[in-house]
């Protein structure tokens, strides 16, 4: 879970940093911001003197554990005692880890700050030796010895669910030689993702190419989705074909790198008794299959609002062929709208008002406690996330240039952050983390419902075109393209358990036939777009890809409910924030009103993208 989380962070530093580079330059020193711009990390520890007094007694507890290892079977007392110490040693490192690293992110440079991290990096992963008897022991322990300790202790009751969770996973539980043995060989396992990382973002060489102003520009994946949005379509398919022929030079080596990742997660799901990758992989999160196919499906069954989206795009820019690179361009350009920071925060209030006070007043909690980082600067991480669970309350870290796109990650990471808030005010520790299956849902609720509101306030037609325009492009790229991504990443997958090996050609020939029947017949499909594939560092993590279409239909249809139900429909998002992980992830989300089993997610899906375009194309006309 760790690994995955870290990947996607990076990920998330990596697609902003393309948006975001245009700032970094003139930046001001921290020390020249004001205060009031900066977060105060002393909620966590008044000073580094505490933060250290914490890291000595947590590295001293650890030897605590030694006294239950191969003991949790012998009495309830055993296996309460240590939970209980399991809890305590995580609640503190989870103190420990927040500090280290926002006091990290504000200024990478700081060689103090750096130390600081690695010493925590090794206290975690020497707390992971010491707890790593936990889950295998309890796991080996018959579920009536389990019953009868709840019984005997009520203290217990507490873990029924993730009692029940490890229950689950015992036949796919291997003795403990063999499951160390796994371990060793999931380094081989993911070496893979090392290739491909070292191949795309370092070995690889990209052309020089002319930008849209004539300048020469050394072409890279970031300043070549940035191209296409130029109105400049010359530059947009030196930007698009530049790269992909590049890339595909080495399309090959590509081909049979994912592949050998692909062999290796065959192995691991095979070694572990389940019946497909697929399953292995939903199952670290308790996501039933059922999901992942209902999406594929679903969105399959409803493609009928991206082709007339495609069609509108291809009339109004007026060409007669329209390729890959012309779809992220605008319809409507115009100057795009700066906003401060103190506008932002006016408009945040403003728009996501429709979830209630109680939800604004979160919000307005972090501003006037200072727990909001604003501003970029020399060797701050790029990017934006909010801390999230269990700390003394969640901290949101942003890098804002005030555009339209700033606007809305900082909306976004404000549904994280409440998210969090409502899920520490009601769980204990032991239920307050969640799968990103569920975080994304709640930080794209927001996003929907504040995007909903900056549409009906425009004062113009024009503004109002352009907002819808990018709603529009947004459910696109998050939904369809992502249902796209994974319907080929689960084909892919199920050639090689069929013993069909990958071949560039193979991986080529199926990814464009893909893309026409999703982007539909108003799409001209070319040799280029049959090596897109490739620079996706997405299929390495196996089956994350989905939860992207999952997270934006459930928000959709929240947030829907919310604008034509409204407090019925606000108290059960509520009661989907306050849950964490107190339950299985879609039975969470059912408290919500949605079910990510059944078709009605993407058919609202589909009725809000329809509905928006009849009211644009009267709008046009």
């Amino acid at each position: 879970m760790k690994k995955y989380l870290s990947l996607l962070t990076i990920f998330a530093i990596f697609y902003t940093f393309g948006l975001t580079q245009e700032l970094t330059s003139g930046l001001i020193e921290r020390s020249q911001i004001d205060e009031k711009y900066k977060w105060d990390t002393k909620d966590i520890y008044e000073s580094a003197h505490q933060w250290e007094s914490d890291f000595k007694s947590v590295e001293q507890s650890l030897s605590a554990y030694e006294r239950y290892n191969g003991c949790l079977g012998d009495s309830a007392e055993n296996l309460y005692e240590c939970l209980i110490l399991d809890d305590k040693t995580r609640h503190k490192l989870r103190y420990l880890w927040l500090y280290a690293k926002m006091n990290r992110d504000v200024d990478m440079r700081n060689e103090k700050d750096q130390e600081r991290w690695s010493r925590y990096s090794m206290l975690e992963a020497k707390a992971d030796v010491a707890r790593s008897f936990i889950r295998p022991e309890i796991i080996s322990l018959p579920q009536e010895t389990i019953q009868e300790f709840m019984k005997n202790k009520r203290e217990l009751k507490i873990y029924d669910h993730y009692f029940a969770i490890l229950a689950s996973q015992r036949t796919h539980t291997l003795s403990k030689d063999k499951e160390d043995l796994l371990a060793k060989a999931s380094i081989l396992v993911d070496n893979p993702y090392g290739v491909f990382g070292a191949l795309v973002y370092a070995d690889i060489p990209f052309p020089v190419i002319k930008n849209d102003k004539g300048e020469e520009i050394q072409l890279n994946r970031s300043l070549s989705w940035r191209a296409r949005s130029s109105p400049d379509r010359d530059f947009r398919k030196r930007g698009y074909q530049g790269y992909y022929k590049s890339l595909s030079k080495y399309k090959s080596t590509l081909a049979k790198n994912l592949n050998s990742l692909i062999d290796g997660k065959v192995f691991m799901a095979n070694a572990r008794k389940y019946n497909s990758t697929l399953e292995a992989s939903l199952a670290r999160y308790n996501i039933p299959v059922r999901v992942y196919e209902n999406l594929v499906s679903s969105v399959k069954n409803n493609l009928q609002p991206i082709h007339r989206w495609m069609s509108i795009k291809k009339r109004l820019l007026n060409l007669d062929t329209l390729y890959l690179f012309d779809i992220r361009v605008s319809m409507f350009s115009k100057k795009e709208k700066e906003y401060s920071w103190e506008e932002a925060r006016d408009l945040t209030f403003e728009s996501l008002a429709s979830l209630g006070e109680d939800y604004v007043s979160h919000i307005r909690k972090a501003y006037a406690n200072r727990w909001i980082d604003a501003y970029p600067s020399p060797g701050k991480e790029t990017g934006g996330y909010s801390s999230g669970p269990y700390g003394p309350h969640p901290y949101v870290k942003m890098n804002w240039g005030g555009k339209l796109f700033d606007f809305y990650t900082l909306v976004h990471e404000f549904g994280h952050y409440v998210h969090a808030t409502k899920t520490m005010k009601k769980q204990p520790f032991f239920y307050a983390d969640y799968p990103s299956f569920s975080s994304e849902v709640a930080s794209t609720t927001a996003e929907n419902i504040s995007q909903f509101h900056l549409i009906q306030r425009t004062e113009t037609k024009e503004e109002k075109l352009y907002q819808m325009e990018q709603y529009l492009d947004n459910v696109v790229l998050n939904i369809y393209n992502s249902a796209f991504m994974a319907d080929f990443e689960r084909q892919i997958y199920r050639q090689v358990e069929n013993g069909n090996p990958l071949s560039a050609e193979k991986l080529g020939e199926l990814y464009a036939e893909l893309l026409a029947l999703y982007y539909g017949p108003d799409v001209t499909i070319d040799e280029t777009d049959k090596y897109v594939w490739m620079e996706w560092p997405h299929y390495y993590l196996d089956y994350y890809l989905y939860s992207y279409a999952t997270s934006f239909a459930a928000a959709i249809q929240i947030a829907g409910n919310i604008q034509q139900e409204g407090d019925p429909a606000i108290q059960r998002f509520n009661a989907f924030l306050e849950a964490g992980n107190s339950d299985y992830p879609v039975e969470v989300l059912k408290k919500a009103g949605v079910d990510m089993t059944s078709p009605q997610p993407y058919i609202a899906v589909a009725e809000k993208m329809n509905q928006l375009m009849d009211e644009m194309e009267k709008m046009i006309e």
